[in-house]
């Protein structure tokens, strides 16, 4: 069984690119796949490309209850061994 966007972004902010490389779909189905997630996905600029995170909303509130966007999760590892 093949690992879908959906479980790659779970794990943090991944650029159309790297989703291309994990999963072997082409930019055009990587497009259409993240589109059709709608309103769980956001799309965050990062330099001159944009990045994509998974959004966590409270279902039946208009109001979002939380959102986990890991940019670099390496960087929590890296800013704890310069102490």
């Amino acid at each position: 069984m093949s690992t879908s966007i959906r479980d790659y972004l779970e794990s943090g902010s991944l650029t159309s690119r790297q989703l291309q490389a994990a999963t072997g779909l082409s930019q055009p189905a990587v497009s259409r796949q993240i589109a059709s997630m709608g309103d769980s996905i956001i799309k965050l600029r990062d330099g001159r490309s944009f990045r994509y995170a998974m959004t966590c909303i409270s279902m039946g509130s208009d109001s979002i209850d939380f959102i986990s966007i890991a940019i670099n999760p390496l960087d929590s590892i890296f800013a704890g061994m310069a102490h």
